[in-house]
This record gives structure tokens, sequence and C-alpha cells, in this order.
């Protein structure tokens, strides 16, 4: 045998014998994320605006002084409520995906 051929030899051996390491098993187990918990927004209460209808030649709608704020104070609920339910929905979206 010539010296050539010795290196070959050696590295055909250890190719078969894959450095003579067992494999060993092994399994692979799923975790599932936990659940996410966001804590629901309490219901809108809406207070009461009195519409009045004046009419006459032309027919107009109004608003009294309090129902003009209460009307300012609901759609600054809503305004709110909807950027907690986007918050919410981030959220959510954040942790799915």
């Amino acid at each position: 045998m010539s010296l050539k051929k010795v290196p070959l030899i050696v590295l055909t051996l250890l190719t078969i014998s894959g450095c003579g390491e067992q494999s060993k098993p092994y399994a692979t187990v799923r975790i599932d994320k936990p659940v996410l918990i966001v804590p629901t927004p309490p219901e809108l209460s809406m207070r009461p605006v009195t519409w009045k209808v004046i009419a006459g030649a032309d027919n107009y709608i109004a608003l009294d002084t309090v129902s003009y704020e209460n009307l300012a104070l609901n759609m600054q609920d809503i305004r709110a409520y909807i950027l907690n339910q986007q918050s919410i929905i981030k959220a959510y979206k954040d942790y799915y995906e």
C-alpha cells in the first residue's frame, strides 16, 4: 500500500463511521403559548341627549346647553372606547402573530 492512499483510506473510514459517535434519538415537544388575558373594557353608558325640532318656514334641529355638553362627553367616551379597543386588538395581534 502506498503512502498516498493512506489519507484517502482514513478519510473514507471517518466518513463512514461518523467519527465513532452514536446518534441519540430525540423527541420534539410542542409547547403552546398561554392564553393572553386582556381585561375587557367596561360598557359605555351614554348621557341623555334631547333633540328639539323647531318647526316653521324652515325646520331646525336644536340642542339645549346640557344636551350639547352630554353629546360632547358621549363622543369623548366613544373615542376613548375605540382607542382602548384598538390597543386590545394590537395586543392580540402582536401576541399571536
